[in-house]
Order: C-alpha cells, then structure tokens, then sequence
C-alpha cells in the first residue's frame, strides 16, 4: 500500500487544485433530487436535500466539504490497490488505472471522480442532485487531464442498472449510509459490476464509538459538519456490508479502518474499522473458454 500512496502522491493525485468554488443555484438540486426520488428506491430525498444546502462551497477547500476532498489521501490509494490486484496490474505505476471503465455513485462535485481520470480511468459519475453534477461539469473542464475522461448524469444506480450498464470497478464513497434502503442499494451496486472487476465502498460503522466522534463531536462540538448530516441507525457494519455482497455473488478481500485528524486535516489508516472504515469486494470472472 505504501509504493501505492508514494505513486499517487508523486502524480500529485491526492491534492485536488486549488480553484474557486462552484456556486450552482440550490434550485436546481432540490427539483433534481425529487425527480430522481420518485424513480428509485434508494435515492433518500431528505438526504440529498442536506448536502444541497452545502452545494455552493463544495470545492472551498476551506469550507464544510474539507474532510471529503482530504479522504482521497486514503481512499484513492486504496481503490488503485484492491482494482491493480484484480486486474493484475501495478499499482505503483504512473496511469495504473488506464482504460477500465468506473462509475462512482453518488459522486457530488467529482472529488473522487477527477482523481480517477488522472489514473487513466474512464469515469462516470452519478448522483442526485443536478447542482452537485453542474458543480463537477464545470470543474472537470478547468483541467485537460480530466475533462476528456469523464463524464456525469443526475441519476440513479437502478437507473444505470436499467439501462444495462455495467463496469470494470464500481465506487461508493460516503453515501450508503444515505440511502433509503441499504440492502437492495448494495445489490445494485453489486450487479453494476462486471465479472472479474471490483466493488468498493467507504462509510461509517455502527458502533458507540461512531456515534460519539462522528456525531457528538463533529457535528455538534466541533461542527466539522452541519448538525443532522448523519443518522447513527443508517450506519453499516463491515460483517452486514459483508453479508450484502456474499448475497449478491461477490467475494469480500478487504476491510481497512480510517481515521480524520481534524485539527490535521489529515486522513491515515488505522487497524480499527469502529468508525470509518473502507471495503473492497471482487467479482468472479468469467470460467475460461
């Protein structure tokens, strides 16, 4: 993991570019997510209506979406690992990610989604809200390295499903424990994932020491979020996340606890899953011909 993070941070992928914030009018995001809500079982409209309000300093490296631009410093990392090993590639090497498709659902503003076209990957991203995808359009473009290789829609995973999409690797950063109903979400995700390619989610764990950091002390104390963002009964256990996939026909290879220094701003791995955790699962390939 370690020659994975060098190679990140020598491409300088864990550092997105200082730039302006994005100011999409709020309208839009709000019309955008009772749209998408009423197509899709996941899509929690009350949620999407949170992160919304936020919408206009969601590239404000400085503002309320920091600890989420600072998390690429782990999970970046972290899905070049788990993808390099499934496709038997290098991850130390310059592009690693080059020509696999990967869509990253619920991608917001692109924070995850730029780094992974930097890599070579080919991204969709996918969300709710039409400001948060307007704020990610118009920010890809300011970069020529990214603006060819990706491209994003306000819709849903089952919309995506339904169309008869699939992809080499499908991302979820910090959005299941938004989502309406987390085990038909996570099966959808399971099957947007082609055979011999890779799943990969980040979230929070229920547990009271969760509970106490990421809610008592980050909303509340420190108001490193705004009060309300999370919902402690929405969290996911690794062992539940690990049961969703098992059902769906994916193996899970990998469980890496996190950890956010605010007073930092710093993300580092920590052999604890108690509060932030990431999670890699694989698809079978394909028996040989």
């Amino acid at each position: 993991m370690q020659r994975t993070i060098q190679s990140c941070a020598r491409a300088g992928i864990l550092q997105p570019p200082r730039t302006l914030c994005v100011k999409p009018p709020i309208s839009s995001a709000s019309k955008a997510c009772r749209s998408v809500a009423t197509t899709s079982s996941s899509v929690d409209a009350e949620e999407v209506e949170k992160f919304a309000k936020e919408q206009r300093h969601w590239w404000d490296l400085n503002g309320p979406a920091n600890a989420l631009h600072a998390m690429n410093a782990v999970r970046v990392p972290f899905i070049v690992q788990n993808v390099s090993k499934v496709f038997r590639r290098d991850a130390a090497r310059p592009r690693t990610l080059e020509g696999l498709s990967i869509l990253d659902v619920g991608c917001g503003a692109g924070f995850l989604s730029e780094p992974l076209a930097r890599l070579g990957a080919n991204v969709t991203g996918i969300d709710a809200s039409r400001g948060g995808i307007e704020a990610a359009r118009k920010h890809a473009l300011q970069d020529v390295a990214v603006a060819p290789r990706v491209k994003y829609e306000v819709t849903s995973a089952e919309e995506v499903l339904a169309s008869g999409q699939s992809f080499d690797a499908v991302v979820c950063s910090e959005v299941v424990e938004h989502v309406a109903q987390v085990p038909p979400f996570v099966q959808t995700l399971c099957a947007l994932v082609k055979p011999g390619g890779g799943l990969m989610m980040s979230t929070l764990n229920r547990t009271l020491v969760s509970y106490a950091l990421s809610i008592v002390v980050a909303e509340r104390v420190l108001r490193l979020t705004a009060p309300g963002t999370h919902e402690w009964s929405k969290y996911v256990s690794p062992e539940e996340l690990s049961q969703f996939v098992s059902k769906a026909g994916l193996t899970p290879t990998a469980v890496q606890g996190t950890l956010y220094n605010p007073l930092m701003r710093r993300w580092s791995f920590v052999p604890s899953t108690a509060v932030n955790y990431l999670f890699f699962a694989s698809k079978p390939a394909p028996p040989s011909a």
